[in-house]
């Protein structure tokens, strides 16, 4: 029996950045797992940006010394996590294979 997650803001998230960064726009997709019936089921509960930002990303400066922060933050909190390099696409695609209403 195949499980569902409901995926829709994930979904949501990953739309808006396809708009703004484009579908080939690299990330890593994040994993989560639980027992499902006594089994182990695991699904993608979010994702984080895998390109570095750049200063054109950026207003300011201190603006873009605060992505170069987040983005860093964001690969060390992988560090104890399963996760996937894939682009937003393939994310999307993924995404939409798990969730229950999209």
């Amino acid at each position: 029996m195949k499980e569902h997650i409901d995926s829709e803001l994930v979904i949501y998230e990953v739309k808006a950045d396809i708009a703004q960064f484009g579908g080939e726009f690299t990330v890593y997709a994040v994993y989560e797992s639980e027992a499902v019936s006594g089994q182990p089921f695991e699904y993608i509960s979010g994702y984080v940006d895998a390109e570095r930002p750049t200063e054109d990303e950026a207003d300011t400066k201190k603006e873009f010394k605060e992505l170069i922060k987040d983005y860093e933050y964001n690969l060390a909190s992988l560090a104890d996590t399963k996760h996937e390099l894939m682009t937003l696409d393939q994310l999307l695609e993924k995404l939409r294979e798990q969730d229950v209403a999209d």
